[in-house]
Order: C-alpha cells, then sequence, then structure tokens
C-alpha cells in the first residue's frame, strides 16, 4: 500500500464516495443546477457508497480508521432491527459521526405513531 496521510485518504475517500444532495438540506434553485436525484436514485447511490465505504474499512486497520467515520454520516432507518442498530451506534463512539438519520417507508408511520413525543423533541 502506498504511504499517504490518513487527511489525504479521507479526501479520496470522500470524493469517491460522495452522494450529492444526500447530506445537503439547502433549497435547490431550478436554473442554478441540476434538478437532485429522486429519492430512489438517491437511496440506490447511498446503498453503493455504503458498499465502497465498507469494503475500504474492511482493507486494513489504517483505512479502517478512515472509513468508519464515513460510514457514518448518513445512516437509513428501515425496520425496528435498524433502529436498535442505531441506538448501539449512539451508544458507542460511533453516534459522533451521525451526520443525518433518514427514515424509509412503512417504517416511518410506524414510528411516527409510536415515538410522536420523541420525534418532536429530536426536531427541536
Amino acid at each position: 500500500m502506498i504511504a499517504l496521510p490518513p487527511e489525504l485518504w479521507i479526501h479520496i475517500l470522500r470524493s469517491a464516495t460522495e452522494v450529492p444532495y444526500l447530506l445537503n438540506s439547502d433549497v435547490v434553485f431550478p436554473c442554478s443546477s441540476p434538478p437532485p436525484p429522486s429519492r430512489q436514485e438517491l437511496q440506490e447511490q447511498h446503498a453503493s457508497a455504503l458498499r465502497t465505504k465498507l469494503a475500504v474499512a474492511l482493507t486494513c486497520r489504517s483505512l479502517h480508521a478512515v472509513a468508519v467515520p464515513l460510514l457514518y454520516q448518513a445512516v437509513s432507518l428501515r425496520s425496528a432491527q435498524n433502529l436498535e442498530n442505531l441506538v448501539r451506534v449512539l451508544e458507542s463512539g460511533y453516534g459522533l459521526f451521525v451526520l443525518r438519520i433518514s427514515i424509509d417507508g412503512a417504517f416511518d408511520e410506524l414510528l411516527r405513531s409510536q415515538y410522536e413525543s420523541h420525534i418532536r423533541l429530536l426536531s427541536r
């Protein structure tokens, strides 16, 4: 492996796995940029980026340290099992890396009905 400083590996991995609009909550002006991808396209791009980040994280210890913070930037909840995993992640040190949590599909409605008061607290 080529010896590069961790800062360069972070930049390389971030550039290679960036999903436009995934972490961006800014308003997009239709005349100034291409339209954002559909929700389905965004999920597919995110899944592909996660596979790449995981592959890099499993390569060696030094790349693991670089890739793990990027793995947890955007978390998608699709089931109760995902929610349990997220709780464990947040309780571990990895919760510091989470920048976005999205709740998808039917699980969104289930969570909203069962945890409405908790969601209100998180939204503040």
